[in-house]
C-alpha cells in the first residue's frame, strides 16, 4: 500500500515538475533560493529517500526518482525555451547548447543564454538523448509554422508583383497622357501669355 502511494507520488510529481518547467518554473526567480521545479524535485527526492531508508523502496529508488524528475523538468524547460525563439537558427542554437552542455552558446541571444544554463542543470548523460529528441520534435512544429509563414509572404509578394505587372502599362499610359496634357496646357498657356505681351 505504501509502495503504491510512493509510486503515485513520483508520477504526480513528474507531471507537476514538467508543467511547472513548461511555464518557466525551472528558472529561479529573484529572491528564490531554488526554482519552483527544483523545489518539486527536492521534495519528492526527500520523500523517496525516506522510503529507501525505511526499506519500503529498494536501494537506488531515490536516484531513479531524481533522474525521472530531472528529465521531466528538462523536457518542460525545452518547450518553454523553444516557445520563445524567433527562428530556426535560435532553435538550432539551443540544441547545440544542450548537446555541448553549454560549451557552444555563442549563437544564442544573451537573454536566452541564462535560461539555457538553468535548463542544463537538469540535463544529464542519462537523459540528454531524450531531451534532444523532444527538442527536435517540438522544433519541427515551430519550423513548419515558420516555413508556412515564409511561403505565405513569398506568395503575397508574387501576387503583388503580378498585380503591378498587370496594372503598370495602364498606369504608365495614364501618366504619359496626364504629362502630355499638362505639357500641352503649359505650352498653350505660355503661347497665350506671349501673344498678350506682344499685343501690349
Amino acid at each position: 500500500m505504501l509502495l503504491a502511494l510512493f509510486l503515485t507520488g513520483i508520477s504526480t510529481s513528474q507531471d507537476d515538475a514538467y508543467s511547472v518547467a513548461r511555464a518557466g518554473g525551472f528558472i529561479a526567480r529573484e529572491n528564490e533560493e531554488v526554482s519552483e521545479a527544483q523545489a518539486i524535485h527536492d521534495r519528492e527526492f526527500a520523500n523517496v529517500q525516506n522510503g529507501v531508508s525505511s526499506a519500503l523502496l529498494k536501494v537506488g529508488a531515490d536516484q531513479t526518482a531524481s533522474q525521472q524528475l530531472k528529465q521531466s523538468i528538462a523536457l518542460g524547460a525545452v518547450e518553454y525555451l523553444l516557445s520563445g525563439t524567433a527562428n530556426k537558427s535560435e532553435r538550432n542554437a539551443i540544441d547545440l547548447a544542450i548537446r555541448t552542455r553549454g560549451n557552444q552558446m555563442s549563437g544564442l541571444p544573451k537573454g536566452l543564454q541564462e535560461e539555457v544554463k538553468s535548463l542544463l542543470a537538469y540535463v544529464e548523460p542519462a537523459n540528454i538523448e531524450a531531451v534532444l529528441r523532444h527538442s527536435s520534435v517540438v522544433s519541427s512544429d515551430y519550423n513548419a509554422v515558420e516555413q508556412d509563414q515564409i511561403q505565405q509572404a513569398s506568395n503575397l509578394a508574387k501576387l503583388r508583383a503580378r498585380e503591378l505587372e498587370l496594372t503598370l502599362p495602364d498606369t504608365l499610359e495614364s501618366l504619359f497622357t496626364t504629362s502630355s496634357l499638362n505639357a500641352s496646357d503649359a505650352f498653350a498657356s505660355d503661347e497665350a501669355t506671349r501673344y498678350k505681351l506682344a499685343l501690349t
